[in-house]
């Protein structure tokens, strides 16, 4: 992420409040991480808004200071406005949000279960910003066919990838093979039929492509039978 902006902090933590308890496993979040993200964001909220009022008040102060000094003669003079000594919602939280932030999404976009909608959903990463391919890992399901050595996958997750391969072998082969290169969300996949014919359970995977090279993390490992 680009450089950012006090607000753009705010903003960015206020999503995390909101959506780090849906993604808490998947990035690794502690609980006094949840708590400190909403204790800064309280605080800088708390010092945002009392610097505007602090802005304001010093308006109405320099507007009084002119007006005694060379205001219409007679003219009633506007009061001065109520300030209250500010206190932060959390006096133990100490300075320095930004680096900490930053420090937090940097480890969560390295856990296993992030992925780029996760960052989207945190604030890590905004809508125009690049796409990192190491954080892409696409997430597929199987579902075996009655008959026909068929089964159809199903892929989520597959970021900028212009294509992927289905590789799959029968459970027990360590070596996947080539099944099939696609680029549609969905797909069948016929796979080499079993002698005897019969039921055969097989391991699957998938690797996203982009410009004809591999893209992304490899898919974990999922099993479907066939014929069952």
């Amino acid at each position: 992420m680009a450089a950012m902006t006090y607000d753009e902090l705010v903003d960015m933590l206020a999503l995390q409040i909101a959506n780090l308890p849906t993604y808490q496993t998947e990035v690794g979040a502690t609980g006094p991480e949840l708590a400190a993200v909403d204790k800064e964001h309280g605080n800088l909220v708390y010092a945002r808004d009392y610097a505007n009022l602090i802005d304001a008040a010093k308006k109405t102060a320099t507007g009084i200071k002119q007006a005694e000094f060379n205001g219409e003669e007679g003219a009633t003079v506007d009061e001065y406005p109520p300030i209250a000594a500010g206190a932060m919602p959390d006096p133990g939280t100490k300075a320095g949000c930004l680096t900490r932030a930053l420090e937090r999404n940097r480890r969560w976009k390295a856990a296993a279960g992030y992925t780029h909608e996760i960052g989207l959903a945190l604030g890590i990463v905004r809508s125009g910003d690049p796409l990192d391919p190491s954080t892409v890992k696409p997430t597929i399901e199987c579902d075996g066919a009655q008959s026909g050595n068929v089964f159809t996958i199903i892929i989520k997750n597959r970021g900028e990838s212009d294509l992927y391969d289905v590789l799959g072998s029968p459970v027990g082969d360590p070596q996947l093979g080539l099944l099939k290169t696609t680029n549609t969300r969905s797909t069948d996949v016929t796979v080499p039929p079993k002698d005897p014919p019969g039921p055969q359970q097989f391991q699957v995977q998938v690797q996203l492509k982009k410009n004809g090279a591999n893209y992304g993390q490899l898919s974990d490992i999922v099993r479907v039978t066939v014929n069952p």
